[in-house]
């Protein structure tokens, strides 16, 4: 027969906890649990600061992505505004012949051939300005607008009505696609009344 024998103990095998082992394994387990939430708040307030710069990056790049497109669009109308009024200056000097062709009509007789044919030719030469933005500003019967009219004479006039109204065009303005690029030459009614 075969003897067994009885298995020798470790000590390390106890299976009975003291309360002293009670003890520190609690405090490892408080150890081992303050470590964690420590790690824990750790990674929350990362996570929070990488959240928010990643907001203020968005909303940087955001700002700079809008200012980058008004930019565009700001530089394509000062473009169209630079082309529309380029020519300004070339067609105020042609303007001054066209004012020429008037003064030269004035008081000449409208059937001589040669004034119909310059009349003609004027008439020509206005719808070429015409088709470049160029229109003539209203003025006889017009209340004066200072940025429109330039007043070179003061008429009295009898009628209140005709008060601030331009009685007479000297000479003719124009416009560029509605801004004025000679202002119209004009005699302004004042008011005073007829002595009685």
């Amino acid at each position: 027969m075969m003897h067994i024998m009885p298995k020798k103990q470790h000590p390390r095998d106890k299976t009975e906890i003291t309360p002293e082992d009670h003890e520190a394994l609690g405090r490892a387990d408080d150890s081992f649990a303050d470590a964690v939430r420590e790690k824990v708040q750790k990674l929350t307030d990362d996570l929070q600061i990488c959240h928010k710069e990643r907001e203020e990056y968005l909303d940087g790049w955001q700002r700079a992505r809008a200012e980058f497109a008004n930019a565009r669009s700001q530089e394509a109308k000062s473009r169209e505004e630079f082309v529309k009024f380029a020519e300004e200056h070339l067609l105020s000097d042609l303007l001054e012949v066209a004012n020429n062709f008037d003064r030269a009509f004035a008081g000449t007789e409208a059937e001589n051939p040669y004034v119909k044919g310059f009349s003609y030719i004027r008439d020509q030469f206005m719808r070429v300005l015409a088709d470049h933005g160029v229109t003539p500003i209203p003025a006889l019967g017009q209340a004066f607008d200072a940025s429109l009219h330039d007043a070179i004479e003061q008429r009295e006039m009898p009628d209140a009505a005709a008060d601030g109204i331009i009685v007479q065009e000297l000479e003719r303005g124009y416009l560029l696609h509605g801004k004025a690029i000679k202002a119209s030459k004009v005699a302004v009614g004042i008011y005073k009344p007829a002595n009685r």
